[in-house]
């Protein structure tokens, strides 16, 4: 969120326990957003929203991937909304076991 955000933006961290013990972490960014094509990809290994970005610019493409195969290790769930230039909302909610 910090490094797609512009300077002096807002980034707001949401927690929240449910009733039945699902915490739900939710992270809203002011940033550029994400192109709605590119949302159910973003979490596959490797993928960039920008072909023409590179390692030094951008990434590798394994951030979200990563983050994912953590959460999905402890029985949760990531998910990503976000609307071309209004920004993102990454949620993570780890389930009871």
């Amino acid at each position: 969120a910090i490094r797609f955000s512009p300077d002096n933006a807002v980034i707001r961290l949401r927690t929240e326990v449910d009733a039945d013990g699902t915490a739900t972490l939710s992270v809203e960014d002011e940033g550029p957003g994400i192109e709605e094509e590119h949302l159910d990809r973003i979490f596959e290994r490797f993928y960039r929203t920008d072909a023409s970005r590179n390692r030094r610019h951008g990434g590798a493409g394994l951030g979200l991937a990563i983050c994912r195969s953590i959460v999905e290790a402890h029985s949760g769930s990531v998910t990503a909304t976000s609307r071309a230039g209004e920004g993102s909302v990454f949620t993570v909610r780890l389930f009871p076991a």
